[in-house]
Order: structure tokens, then C-alpha cells, then sequence
């Protein structure tokens, strides 16, 4: 049974790990000790705490020997270290004898391999020790039984960051299991608590059953709970020991505190369960623990409403629980229903038991008999009536009377006493009156005061009550010993002070009877009435020394200012949920020792005195006042899709046709290659993109490389495509590929497991493939497909001829789908084709029927007049050979370049050179007053903005830039000087005229980081664009880039070397995946007062934010990726400006300032992966149009959403601690919004007025059914309900009313009928009802439907009906 005797437990966990190498998961030990320490888990890494000992040192073993759980990581070189096999020796060693728990973690093996993987390296160590050693025999054996323990198995395809959640999560379950404290040598306890087993009947799993427990007050009610609860509780999936719930349940927000804990408890969460009220209470404890088998104690209860809230008559938990309840009150438990023979009454020791509890304690544990007579014995026996609390008492009385005759003597001198008929008050009473004074003092502060506060808490509080002369930690820490040992309190294994109901109420008793009838005249208030009674009266003088007030309820009152200043006894002075009326500066006595005021007030009142013994620094008035110094106590997430250009003719029979060859249906076939292939601006990159956003959720991991052929002439190019290859399909940023052999061998180890879906675009040689795909496709796992798009058919010959790849050829469209297309770019307006048709021969057939090429030239006739068409047609000649038509698609390009304005050449170039594949809103600062977002957009036909927002310019387009910068590199004035790229330093010192030169990267082919001085650049005082990547730079800048307004410069060192940086113009920086900190040089030397953009991305280092008070003109800030940022600096209040905020991926960030609250034109948040726990919306702007904070795992507040009058994107995807919308949620306009995995039950009546909403994703919600008034959206375009497995019955008919929708996704749901009205949504394109058990046939489907998901099964009753579908089965 634990008791406070158990071994000394310094660690929650040891991790025993390899400390040689970490080959397979680079930094897997680190991550987890980490994910550890982040849930306050204290854990010791050994590999990190004691270095690369051959041996295990001493030290080690005590630690393992002092920690409650340890986590042995297996991987491959484990073996090989003589530390670690001693480690898990000792580990298997402490699990027999000290209880210790072991969890084994097997990282890219099999529990079954271990053995056999680690014998190499057991036949090394046999050679050492030679064969017949005891050491390795030990070894293997302790080895042998840690693989059979139940643990994690990390395969490739895991996803690491969930099997770390996990980790965290069983660990916080064990951790939160742990025995409660109970007494050693309870007498009598076992047989009580056998026959409670008996009652409860535990071998059967048929019910849930509930006991009553009932007896007088100190008969040991809660201590027999307590040891039956330490027996039973590993039996049931969840458990939790409500105690004093009499006391800790005087009013409904008390109930909800504990139907809280209850909920937390049980489910081993993190953080508390939020709940609004005592009946929303009732129905989360049903709704989520209604399948739980559940071990739950609710101890002293004295009240039907109580049960009725926390356990109602047992029938919400589920089979096999068990429900226990100890009260004073037999009559509670019967009319609460409990039948009779499930009734236990707890009744008093017997004379035998009642004396051997009592020489127990007498004799400090030592079994000794107590020598007093018969007589004087029958007098004790009689005294304590066989009530454990009393014999407790009792045996303080005589443990320091070291003799026999001083025991009799005390024994016959305590039966003169008054007290001579027993109550448990009599004998706390006797208790009270041998305490010295001071524990005395601290009795009555802690009865009056303090029941229930931490210990930790009070002891500080404490300190302020006694003169500072004496030596208080020593004192208080005797004085609680004491009243612990006398049985007057207890402190629980929180360190919270639990004081008995009776010892309280004495306590009280004999404050009050210090005046009865004037509470002035009292040492202690801590009633309302009394308090305010008080400091009405105009007092001469008074006795108070100590008020703590806190009423149950925000109270208001009001309090003069020198209500005080005649409490010359007061030391003490806290206050808690008062609000106060007075406004003016309160005068407190010079006397007080300790002033807090918190809760409930928005103003602290002012000193105008200060106590002179309060704070000896007057700097810290407001701290002392504020209670600051005073004292101070996932379902996974989809895959990314990628967006798409723009809606292509025919696509969506050309992504069948990929989908079909990719033989989806087939979950364990061979790896294969689907390849794409056809001329350029055939439209295959587009056709990619649909079928990777349409197929991504059915894989494992998934990943689009774009641009692959150009990418791979840049130095280092496939080993940065395999890094992001690797990154992509581990869904984890740290990744570093240190060689092109490296990444290879990291996809033959790691990947063949993963079921994997990539792209790899625009690639233009075999090699490509060989480097990120190799020779026979067995890289990767079972069911993975690879979609490739190429200009060269040629390069999939080898894959072909092996039977490992499918081609599609993309041809040009014919000539109505040609025209078609043509006519949707160049107008809106259908009619107006009657007025052109004339023209369409010309240019339909000059185009070769390119989709891309049609795309251009529609959009730049769109709006013209019928001279401008005239013009083309007499520019283009249609030849009959391909060759010659794609030649006239570059001319056709050309034509439309030459027919831009000059501003309209230069966003060309700046694009092709610079800045494709950036988000537009960034870009559009280097070219001022220009509308990027106006209709038709500027940069058409030439360039558009994609769906990500991002810029993107056809490859066609930047080959015809290539080409006519090469054919005026030597005419001095063309464009193509201003644009330069440097490959080699040696070369760029030679170059000539680069006074004109406007855009500079250096895109350098060694990995050296280079050093420029300011001389390199005093001859280009025209560059607006300048690439440094890695590089550094030293000397004076001023009046060096007087134009410059774009500075990339990722990855600058820490060291800033440069002075007197000027830069006047800059209005975009980019200082991504640098070594910059808050105190890095260039926040004070760069001087950038009309900076727009600062981009921050990935900067490790980066714990504070930089000042921004040098940057007010800032509107685009990103730190998404710095992992380390855990503060804000208050002055982004500065930032007036400021449109975008991105703070996605500071994974250590948990709170945002207050200062954001002022911000008026912000109108987007990116709060995605951080620990935010709060978003105060109520103080945001306005103007916010976008909030995202998916996976914000801590998030539990959403209030103020309906005051965001423009908020039209929502995400609050995995914030687990949401529970419910708020009914504000109606005012928004809002049109995207993501509530997927979240606690929220039910959409809130005001839903029906996001009449704007097309997009609503809630998988994997509780949500049971769709609320009526959801097919009153008809904007409603997307529904993603998958995984709502509380989902169940038929959808309504009224479905029909959503013409628009496209998207419907209902998987893994309990749904069992689709309406025959489905047939009228003419716009579906996908349909998911993928392991819908419960859904056995099919009604007509409307002809748009593209891909339907559905159980194979299900297909076969139904496939012949819908022949023109793709049907998906995995």
C-alpha cells in the first residue's frame, strides 16, 4: 500500500538512449525529452546528461532508481553501448523490485528483430568479456524481457509528431494513476477493504455499479476509500478520487470546478476540461465517458445535488465501472437509489485493533506494547470509542512521554479534564489546547483562512505573520509537522492543506468566541459581512490582525480610503473577487506585512502611505499591489493541397484518366510511375495539381516537387529536393539532407514502409528520377504512386519496359475546346462571341491548340476593341507543323509582351528574375501603386496570381525572358543588362556598366559564405533587387543602395559587421532561416524607416521578438517556423500599419499581447501550431479577415468572434479545447471555416445566418447530426464531416437545396442512407462515403460526380450504374 515511505522518486521519467549516434531519427531522444518537458513531465536523458561513459556511472543508477517511469529508445546502434545494456539491467532490476514502470520505444524495428539486430554487437562484447561472462548473459537476458514490455513501435510511416503526443499522453495517464497517499498500518483495513471488492463485484463487466460508504466523522471513511481506490484503480481505463466534495461544492461554479477535474481525470488531459455550467457539465461527463470503464470515489458527500452532478445514478459511464461514495448520511445514499446490499458501513475498531493503532503511533512505528493498567487502558478504549482520529490524538498526547509512569500520569490527568463524554470536536480540542502558541497562531490562520490552498502558497503566507527576527521556514515548517502529527491537518500528495470539518469549525469557534458579538475585536475576519461591518464603523481602535475575503461570487462594495489606517494590529490584508467602488488613494496602517488584491478588480487601489515594512523598494508599490512580487505560486491532419492555376477545359476527364491508370483501388500493388507528358503549355502541370488534390488524403504522406528541371541546375538542387521530399512525407521541418548519397540512403531506410503519394513536375531528365525515385521504385512502401510530368516522353522508357510506369500523353485541344477557352479568358460575356467568330480560325490554329497559349491571348484581347483583334490576326500565321506552331506560340508571347507598358515590362522581368513563387501581397511592394488583386489583373496575360496567392509566371514565359536577356546582354539600354545572376565571384569582378544594373542575385555554385565590402556595390547605385543568401557584409553603408527596396538575405550570420546601413528605401526584408536574435546589430544599424515587409521565417535562435519601434510603417510581419519565440515584444502595438501577422509554427508560444488589441487595420492572424491559449478577440480590429489557429492544442477561448463584422476565414482545426461556438458566431460574414477536430457538440442556432459560408470542415467532430438550418446555406459549396462517428442516420432531403455544393465528405461516419434528392445537385464532383458501415445501397447520383469513395463492397452492388465515376475503395 503507498504510503509516504515509498522510495524517494526524483524524476517522472528516465529516457535510455544511445548516446554514439542517431543515423536513423537524427534527434529523436531530444524531441521526445523535450515533448516531455514542454508537459511538465520532469525527465532525465541520459544521453544528453552524462556524455559517452563506457560504463554506468553510480550516479546513473540512483537515477533510475529514483524516477517513477523509464522509456528505453531502441534503435540500431543501441547495442553496441556497454552503458546502455547496463542501463537497461538496471532498469529491468528496479521494475522487479522498486516498481519502477518501463515502456520500450522500437525506432524503425520490429520488437520481435531485437535479438537478432543486436547480435553483431552481443558477439563483439563476448569477444571482450569472453563467452561465458555473467555481464553479457545479463545483458541479453534484460534485453530479452524489455522487448516483450508493451511500448511504441515507430515505423516509417509514423507520424512522429503524433507518436510523441502519444508518448506524452500515456506518460501523463501513468503519471496521473499514481497511488494516492494512504497511511501505513491502517488496522482492520484489509478485511474492509475485501469485502468493498466483494460489493463491487469486479470480475463482471455487465454494469456499472455504485457503493455507498458511509460512518461517523473520523471513523476512517476516506483513508478505507483511498486504500481500496491504491488496489483497484490500474483495473479501469480511467479513474479519479474526488475528495471533500462537501466542502469543495458550496455552490454550482464549485460543481463545475469539480465535474472539471472529473472530466480531466478520467481523461488523462493536459489541461482542464472548460465547462459553462452544472447541466452542460452533466451532459460532457455522459457524452464522452459513456464508453470509458471507469473507477470514480466521490468522498464525503453530504448532498443529492452533488451525486446528481457528478455521477447521476451511474448509468453514464460505461459497463464495468464503478462508482463509490462516502458520506455521514445513510438516508443520502438511499434516497439517491443505491440498493442496500450495496451499502457499507463503516464501523468502529475493536478494542484488539483500537490498541494497536494506538501503540503504532504511540511508538513511532515500532511494534512495542503499551504498559499502562488494565483500568486506565479501559478508560482510554472507553475515551476513544474505537474512532481512529481520536486514537491518533490520544497517541500524540503520550508519544514524548518517554517513561511509563509519565503515560499513566497523563492518561489519569486527561480523564479529570472536562471532556469526560467523547466527540471527535472534544478530542480535537484536547489536541488544540497542549499546541505551543505559535502553532496555535498558525492553526487558527489555516482553519480561518487557508483550507485548501497550496501549502507552498501559505507557507510564504506565513512568513508575513510572525516578527522577522525569528527564524521562520524552521518555526512554520515545525508548526504544520505538528498540527499533521496531531491529526489537526494534512497536506495531500498536491501539497494541498486539507483541514477535518471539525477541526475547522473549532478553529472558527475559537476566533469567534474571542468576541462574539464584535467582529473588531476578533484576531481573524473572513466573513463578508463581518469585514464590511468593520471597516463601516468609525473604530477608535481594533483587534484585527488578519482578513483574507474572498466571497464565492464577484462582489462589489465600497471601501474609503482610510477605512484602514486604524487597524494597527493588521498584517495581513488579502482580498479576492472584490470589486471596489472607490476610486481615489487608499491609506493602509504602517503595520501590514503582506497586501494582495486580485480576482475581481480593475483597479488596484493606490498607497497614498506606504507601510513601512511592506516593500522596502518603493519601485515595487505597484507590483506588491498587483500580487506580482507578493507572492508567487490529434485525428491527423490532411494532407496540403496545392493550388491549382486556374480551372482548365476537360480537366476533369483528364484527371480520371490519371486516376484510372493509377489503379488507386489496389492498396497493396507494386510502387508505380504514372508519367504526363507532352509539349509545353499542354497543361500538365495543372492536370499534376487536380489529381494530387483530389487523391493526397488516401496516402500516408504526400508531397509536390515543382520545377524540378530548373531547380536541379542550381548548386545543390536534388539535395534540396530531397530535403523537401524528406520533409514533406515526415511532415517535419528540421530536416538537412548533409549529401546527395545521404538523402538517397535515407529514402532506402526510411521511406518503404510510407504509402506515399508524390509529384514531380517539369522534369526534363532520367537522372531526375533515378536521384529522387531510384532504379526500381522500391524505396518506397505498398500502394505508393508517383505522378511525374515531363516535355520528354522518352525518360520513363526504362520504368515502361519493367512494368513499372503508365504514360499519358497530353495533346492540344481540339478546336471547339481551344475556342472555348479562348473565349473564357478574353470575355465574360457570352453573347459577345457572335461579334469574333471571324478571327477564331487564325488564331485557334496559330496557337497549335496549347491551352496555355489560348489562355494568354484570351486574356490579353479581354477588353479590347475589334482593331486590337484585327492586329493579332494579321501578326500570327497558322503553320501546319508543330514544331513551327510552338514556334509561333513564342512569337504569339512575344507580341504580347511587346504590347505591355513600360511599368507593366519592368513587373515582367522583376517576376521571371525574382520574384515567381512569391505571395503576391509581398511582391506588390516593389512596384507602388499597382493593383495586383484589380480585375483584369495587371500582370495578365504574362503572369497571374494563383489560389495560394501566389505569384506564378509559365515556363514558357521565363524561358522567352532567358532568351531575350541573352539577346541584350551586349546592347547597352536593354532591360536584360539591368537584370544580372552570379554563379562565380571571379567572374562578377570583371563584369562592365553596372551602373545599370537593377536586379542582382547571387545564386553562388560553392556553399563558402562570402564577405562583401561596400566598394563591391558604390557602382550599382541603382539596384532595387539584391540576393545575399549566406553571405556577410562589412564596411560603411551609407548612401550605398539608395534605390534599393527588396533586400533578401537569408541565412546572415549572427554577427552583424556592417555600419551605418542606410537604407531609405527598403520596403521588403527577408531575413529568413538566419542566426539573428533580439539583440542582433542590424535591428539598430539598418536604418529601414519605410519598411513593409519583414520576413523572419525559420530563425531558430530568435527567443524574443526584435523592438519593432524602428519599423512603424511595417503592415507584413512573419516568424512562422521560429520554433523558439516564447515572447512578443509589447512595442507590435507600435505597428499601427499592420496588415498580416504570421505566427505559425512558434511552437513555444503561448500567450499574445495585450498590445495587439490595438492594432486597427490587422486583417490577418496566423496563430497555426503555437501554444496560444487565449485570443482575445474582443480587443482586435475590426478589419480582421482572417483568424488561423489549427492544431493550437492549448487554445480554450473564442469569445468576440460576432464584433469581426469582416471575418471570412476561421480555422480552428485540432484546438481540442473548444468545445462550443459561440452564438456571436452569426454576425460574421464568415465563408471559410474549419472546426475539425474539436470537442464542439453542436452548431449554435445562429449558424443559419453565415449566409456567405461556402466552406465548413468538421471531421472528426462530436457532431450527431446535421442541424436543420444547414441546408439553408446556399452558398455552401464544401461539407467535410468524415470521422464524425456520432453522425449516424439518414441525410435529409433537404440536401437538395444546396445547389452549389461540390464536395461532400462523410467517411467514417455512422450514416445509413443518402436522400433520392441528391440527384439534383448538378454540381457534385465528389462524393466520400469511404467505410460508411452502415450504408448499404446507393440512390442515383447526379451526372457531375467525378470521383466517388465507397467501400468495395458497396461498388460492386452499384458500380454498373455509374460507369462515367472514378471509384476509389482504400
Amino acid at each position: 500500500m503507498a504510503s509516504s515511505s515509498e522510495p524517494k522518486r526524483t524524476y517522472d521519467v528516465f529516457l535510455s538512449s544511445s548516446r554514439y549516434d542517431e543515423i536513423e531519427i537524427p534527434g529523436f531522444s531530444s524531441r521526445l525529452a523535450a515533448a516531455l518537458d514542454g508537459a511538465r513531465i520532469s525527465t532525465f536523458g541520459s544521453s544528453k546528461e552524462l556524455g559517452k561513459e563506457e560504463h554506468m556511472p553510480p550516479a546513473l543508477a540512483k537515477v533510475i532508481e529514483e524516477s517513477h517511469i523509464a522509456i528505453i529508445i531502441f534503435r540500431g546502434d543501441f547495442a553496441s553501448s556497454i552503458c546502455c545494456l547496463e542501463e537497461v539491467v538496471k532498469i529491468m532490476e528496479c521494475k522487479e523490485q522498486r516498481g519502477l514502470r518501463v515502456f520500450p520505444v522500437f525506432c524503425l524495428m520490429d520488437p520481435s528483430e531485437v535479438m537478432s539486430l543486436y547480435m553483431e554487437a552481443m558477439h563483439r562484447h563476448e569477444s571482450k568479456f569472453r563467452k561465458d561472462s555473467l555481464e553479457v548473459s545479463r545483458w541479453k537476458e534484460a534485453l530479452s524481457d524489455a522487448r516483450r514490455l508493451s511500448g511504441w513501435h515507430f515505423r516509417p510511416s509514423d507520424d512522429e509528431s503524433e507518436l510523441l503526443q502519444n508518448i506524452v499522453n500515456e506518460i501523463s495517464r501513468c503519471l496521473n494513476q499514481t497511488p494516492l497517499r494512504v497511511a501505513r498500518h491502517l488496522v482492520g483495513i484489509d478485511s474492509r477493504v475485501d469485502k468493498l471488492k466483494s460489493m463491487l463485484n469486479l470480475e463482471s463487466d455487465d454494469d456499472a455499479v455504485m457503493v455507498g460508504v458511509w460512518g461517523q466523522p473520523g471513523i476512517g471513511k476516506t483513508a478505507l476509500a483511498r486504500a481500496l481506490y491504491c488496489a483497484i484503480f490500474r483495473q479501469f481505463e480511467g479513474s479519479c478520487f474526488l475528495e471533500n466534495v462537501r466542502e469543495a461544492s458550496k455552490d454550482s461554479k464549485d460543481l463545475v470546478l469539480l465535474q472539471e477535474k472529473l472530466l480531466s481525470e478520467v481523461l488523462s488531459l493536459q489541461r482542464r476540461s472548460e465547462v459553462s455550467s452544472p447541466d452542460r457539465g452533466i451532459n460532457l461527463i455522459r457524452q464522452r465517458l459513456n464508453h470509458k470503464k471507469v473507477l470514480l470515489v466521490l468522498d464525503d458527500v453530504d448532498d443529492l445535488r452533488q451525486l446528481n452532478a457528478l455521477a447521476g445514478e451511474g448509468m453514464w459511464f460505461g459497463n464495468g465501472s464503478r462508482i463509490i461514495v462516502t458520506t455521514r448520511d445513510e438516508r443520502l445514499l438511499t434516497r439517491h437509489g443505491i440498493a442496500q446490499d450495496h451499502v457499507y458501513e463503516v464501523k468502529a475498531l475493536s478494542d484488539t485493533e483500537a490498541r494497536s493503532l494506538l501503540e503504532y503511533h504511540v511508538f513511532n512505528r515500532t511494534r512495542q506494547e503499551l504498559d499502562v493498567g488494565k483500568d486506565l487502558m479501559g478508560y482510554v478504549m472507553n475515551y476513544a470509542r474505537g474512532i481512529p482520529l481520536a486514537l491518533e490524538v490520544l497517541a500524540f498526547l503520550l508519544r514524548s512521554k518517554r517513561s511509563a509512569n509519565k503515560r499513566e500520569s497523563t492518561l489519569e490527568e486527561l480523564f479529570k479534564s472536562p471532556w469526560t463524554t467523547t466527540t471527535v470536536k472534544d478530542v480535537l480540542m484536547l489536541s488544540y489546547g497542549k499546541l505551543r502558541e505559535e502553532d496555535k497562531e498558525i492553526f487558527l490562520h489555516i482553519a480561518c483562512f487557508f483550507n485548501g490552498w497550496n501549502s507552498k502558497y501559505v507557507k510564504k503566507i506565513l512568513q508575513c505573520c510572525f516578527p522577522p527576527e525569528v527564524q521562520l521556514q524552521t518555526l512554520i515548517d515545525k508548526g504544520l509537522r505538528v498540527l499533521i502529527d496531531m491529526a489537526l491537518i494534512s497536506i495531500d500528495e498536491c501539497g494541498i492543506i486539507r483541514v477535518l470539518e471539525s477541526a475547522q469549525s473549532m478553529g472558527m469557534d475559537i476566533v469567534k468566541h474571542e468576541c462574539r458579538d464584535d467582529p473588531e475585536r476578533r484576531s481573524r475576519l473572513w466573513l463578508y459581512d463581518d469585514v464590511v461591518r468593520v471597516l463601516s464603523k468609525d473604530m477608535e481602535d481594533c483587534a484585527v490582525k488578519a482578513i483574507v475575503l474572498e466571497p464565492p461570487e464577484p462582489t462589489k462594495t465600497h471601501i474609503g480610503s482610510d477605512a484602514f489606517t486604524k487597524m494597527s494590529s493588521l498584517k495581513l490584508l488579502i482580498v479576492r473577487n472584490v470589486h471596489n467602488s472607490f476610486q481615489g488613494p487608499m491609506c493602509l496602517p504602517n503595520g501590514l506585512r503582506l497586501f494582495e488584491w486580485a480576482g475581481w478588480a480593475p483597479s488596484i487601489p493606490e498607497l497614498s502611505s506606504y507601510p513601512k515594512e511592506l516593500v522596502s523598494d518603493r519601485k515595487k508599490k505597484r507590483k506588491e499591489l498587483m500580487g506580482l512580487d507578493t507572492i508567487t505560486v490529434v485525428p491527423k491532419q490532411s494532407q496540403t493541397s496545392v493550388a491549382t492555376v486556374e480551372h482548365v477545359i476537360g480537366i476533369d476527364d483528364r484527371v480520371k484518366d490519371v486516376i484510372k491508370l493509377l489503379q488507386v483501388e489496389d492498396d497493396k500493388v507494386r510502387v508505380r510511375i504514372i508519367g504526363i507528358h507532352g509539349t509545353s503549355g499542354m497543361g500538365k502541370t495543372t492536370i499534376a495539381k487536380a489529381a494530387y488534390n483530389r487523391l493526397s488524403s488516401y496516402f500516408d504522406s504526400c508531397s509536390f516537387l515543382a520545377e524540378i528541371g530548373e531547380t536541379a541546375k542550381n548548386g545543390g538542387g536534388i539535395r534540396f529536393m530531397q530535403t523537401k521530399l524528406i520533409s514533406d512525407i515526415l511532415k517535419r521541418d528540421d530536416v538537412d539532407v548533409a549529401s546527395f548519397e545521404g538523402g538517397i540512403m535515407f529514402f532506402r531506410d526510411v521511406f518503404r514502409c510510407i504509402k506515399v503519394l508524390i509529384v514531380l513536375d517539369d522534369v526534363e531528365d532520367e537522372s531526375h528520377l533515378h536521384d529522387l525515385l531510384g532504379d526500381q521504385l522500391d524505396w518506397f512502401g505498398p500502394g505508393s504512386w508517383i505522378i511525374v510530368t515531363s516535355e520528354d516522353g522518352e525518360i520513363f522508357k526504362k520504368y515502361v519496359s519493367r512494368g513499372l510506369a503508365h504514360t499519358l500523353e497530353v495533346k492540344g485541344m481540339d478546336n471547339d475546346q481551344a475556342l472555348e477557352l479562348l473565349w473564357k479568358h478574353a470575355s465574360a460575356i457570352d453573347s459577345s462571341i457572335r461579334d469574333y467568330l471571324q478571327f477564331k480560325k487564325h488564331i485557334i490554329e496559330a496557337t497549335g491548340q496549347v491551352p496555355f497559349v489560348s489562355e494568354v491571348i484570351g486574356t490579353f484581347l479581354r477588353g479590347k476593341q475589334i482593331l486590337d483583334w484585327w492586329k493579332i490576326e494579321d501578326s500570327i500565321k497558322p503553320r501546319n507543323s508543330l514544331g513551327r506552331s510552338l514556334k509561333d506560340c513564342r512569337e504569339i508571347l512575344e507580341i504580347c509582351y511587346e504590347a505591355l507598358h513600360d511599368k507593366q515590362k519592368e513587373m515582367f522581368w522583376d517576376i521571371a528574375w525574382f520574384a515567381n513563387g512569391v505571395d503576391s501581397r509581398v511582391a506588390l511592394y516593389m512596384w507602388p501603386d499597382q493593383d495586383l488583386s484589380s480585375s483584369p489583373p495587371v500582370l495578365m496575360p504574362l503572369a497571374k496570381i494563383g489560389g495560394d496567392n501566389m505569384l506564378w509566371m509559365h515556363r514558357m514565359l521565363k524561358d522567352l525572358s532567358r532568351t531575350m536577356h541573352q539577346e541584350g546582354a551586349n546592347d547597352p539600354g536593354s532591360r536584360s543588362r539591368r537584370y544580372m545572376r552570379v554563379a562565380y565571384l571571379e567572374e562578377f569582378s570583371k563584369k562592365e556598366g553596372m551602373e545599370e544594373v537593377e536586379a542582382l542575385c547571387f545564386d553562388l555554385k560553392t556553399l563558402d559564405t562570402p564577405t562583401f565590402e561596400e566598394t563591391v556595390f558604390k557602382s550599382m547605385p541603382n539596384i532595387r533587387f539584391l540576393k545575399l543568401d549566406r553571405a556577410s557584409m562589412t564596411g560603411n553603408f551609407a548612401n550605398v543602395f539608395p534605390k534599393l527596396r527588396w533586400l533578401r538575405w537569408q541565412g546572415c550570420p549572427r554577427e552583424f559587421k556592417a555600419a551605418e546601413f542606410s537604407l531609405t528605401e527598403l520596403v521588403i526584408l527577408d531575413l529568413s532561416w538566419s542566426k539573428v536574435v533580439d539583440d542582433w546589430g542590424g535591428w539598430t544599424l539598418m536604418k529601414m524607416e519605410q519598411l513593409k515587409v519583414l520576413n523572419l521565417t525559420g530563425c531558430a535562435d530568435l527567443l524574443i521578438s526584435p523592438k519593432f519601434s524602428g519599423f512603424l510603417n511595417l503592415e507584413i510581419l512573419i516568424l512562422e517556423r521560429c520554433s523558439r519565440l516564447v515572447y512578443l515584444d509589447p512595442s507590435i502595438g507600435d505597428l499601427k500599419k499592420l496588415l498580416c501577422l504570421n505566427l505559425k509554427s512558434c511552437t513555444e508560444l503561448n500567450r499574445l499581447p495585450a498590445e495587439l488589441g490595438g492594432l486597427e487595420a490587422l486583417k490577418e492572424i496566423l496563430i497555426d501550431g503555437t501554444s496560444v491559449e487565449e485570443i482575445p478577440l474582443k480587443g482586435y480590429s475590426k478589419e480582421l479577415e482572417t483568424l488561423s489557429a489549427s492544431n493550437c492544442l492549448s487554445l480554450n477561448l473564442l469569445d468576440g468572434v460576432g464584433e469581426l463584422v469582416k471575418l471570412r476565414r476561421l480555422s480552428l482545426r485540432n484546438c481540442h479545447w473548444i468545445q462550443e461556438l459561440p452564438v456571436s458566431i452569426g454576425q460574421s460574414p464568415l465563408e471559410e471555416l474549419d472546426i475539425s477536430g474539436t470537442g464542439i457538440l453542436e452548431l449554435p442556432d445562429s449558424f443559419r445566418n453565415l449566409q456567405r459560408l461556402s466552406v465548413l470542415k468538421m471531421d472528426s467532430c462530436f457532431i450527431s447530426e446535421f442541424p436543420s438550418f444547414l441546408w439553408l446555406l446556399q452558398s455552401l459549396e464544401e461539407i467535410h464531416a468524415s470521422l464524425c462517428r456520432n453522425l449516424e442516420g439518414g441525410i435529409p432531403g433537404d440536401i437538395f437545396r444546396l445547389k452549389n455544393l461540390r464536395i461532400l465528405r462523410l467517411r467514417n461516419s455512422a450514416i445509413s442512407s443518402l436522400p433520392r434528392q441528391i440527384e439534383f445537385l448538378s454540381k457534385l464532383e465528389t462524393l466520400d462515403v469511404l467505410h460508411c458501415d452502415m450504408l448499404h445501397e446507393l440512390p442515383k447520383l447526379p451526372s457531375s460526380l467525378v470521383i466517388v469513395h465507397l467501400s468495395p463492397k458497396l461498388k460492386e452492388k452499384v458500380s454498373h450504374r455509374f460507369g462515367r465515376c472514378c471509384f476509389i475503395t482504400v
